[in-house]
């Protein structure tokens, strides 16, 4: 696949005609150790397409911006505002869920993306 980026489409397509040419899921699954009912469900978007998978067809997944860019515009945003309640409260984001993410335990979801106007893009390479 050389070093092109590629979008989630585009990946699934290929994660097809991969599935294809082994034969079916179940031979996929069993070549790359990755489980069939992951792999059904991958296929039929009820999860995203995940490190396991990546792997398997020698992709790398890379979302712009990264946490670290969006931490430093958090943490910014938050310095503007006062406090993190503060924040939090303009912001309509759960305070304890915000806390969570500014230590890392958990991602920014959308409430906060969107509270500082961020969409984020993955392509896989």
């Amino acid at each position: 696949m050389g070093s092109r980026s590629l979008r989630l489409a585009q990946v699934q397509s290929h994660l097809r005609r991969d599935v294809e040419t082994a034969g079916g899921q179940s031979e996929w699954s069993r070549q790359r150790g990755v489980t069939r009912s992951y792999l059904n469900r991958v296929l039929h978007g009820q999860k995203p397409i995940g490190q396991q998978i990546c792997r398997a067809l020698g992709l790398r997944k890379v979302t712009s911006p990264t946490e670290t860019e969006v931490l430093q515009l958090l943490h910014r945003e938050i310095r503007k505002a006062g406090s993190q309640a503060e924040w939090a409260r303009r912001n309509a984001v759960n305070r304890t869920y915000l806390n969570k993410v500014l230590n890392r335990r958990k991602s920014a979801g959308p409430a906060i993306l969107d509270a500082l106007q961020i969409e984020t893009v993955t392509v896989y390479i």
